[in-house]
């Protein structure tokens, strides 16, 4: 009991940074935030009976050197294409924000030589328009490239200063949380 009284004791400083760091993210968004609390949560799910449940899913085999060529006829990395493709998919199961933009979240690895960090990442969240992610790409991946080297430039640990909160953080508010953002992850 002792040891971890001295731990927690030890640890107040990091979670005081990080209410401080959460609040600094959540407070552009407040009112969006705050309502989406107040918002009537989903009904429990309940399990009647033991039935195998068929999780729908698409495999798309796609020749690298077509993939590769659309990309450029569009204007925009192999990269990006597959933003362009997670920016229209975004669209068609309503991930938008009110203004009609899609944030992407791009994990970008900040590991250098010689980093020993368990956790050497940050994200980088894109908001881009939509409407020409299908046919011109070019300006969505130079606001993409241009966000991710600006991380990796000037790499705060904002993202990673509030995770000694996510322990304190209940599952409903997670939900909330997620639902809240409408943030489409993309991984490269």
């Amino acid at each position: 009991m002792r040891e971890d009284l001295r731990q927690t004791v030890k640890d107040l400083p990091d979670v005081a940074q990080a209410v401080r760091a959460t609040a600094r993210k959540a407070w552009p968004d407040r009112k969006e935030f705050t309502s989406s609390i107040k918002a009537a949560p989903p009904a429990p799910r309940t399990a009647s009976n033991d039935q195998a449940v068929e999780v729908p899913a698409l495999t798309a085999y796609i020749d690298l050197a077509e993939w590769d060529s659309r990309a450029k006829s569009l204007g925009a990395s192999s990269n990006s294409l597959a933003a362009g493709v997670a920016c229209r998919l975004a669209v068609r199961v309503g991930r938008v924000r009110a203004d009609g933009t899609v944030t992407l979240r791009f994990p970008i690895s900040l590991r250098t030589k010689d980093d020993t960090r368990s956790n050497a990442l940050t994200v980088v969240d894109v908001t881009v328009d939509p409407t020409h992610a299908a046919t011109k790409l070019g300006e969505m991946h130079v606001k993409i490239t241009q966000a991710i080297l600006a991380e990796m430039e000037n790499a705060d640990d904002e993202f990673l200063s509030t995770f000694p909160l996510a322990v304190m953080i209940p599952r409903w508010m997670n939900r909330r949380i997620a639902a809240w953002r409408r943030v489409v992850p993309i991984f490269r």
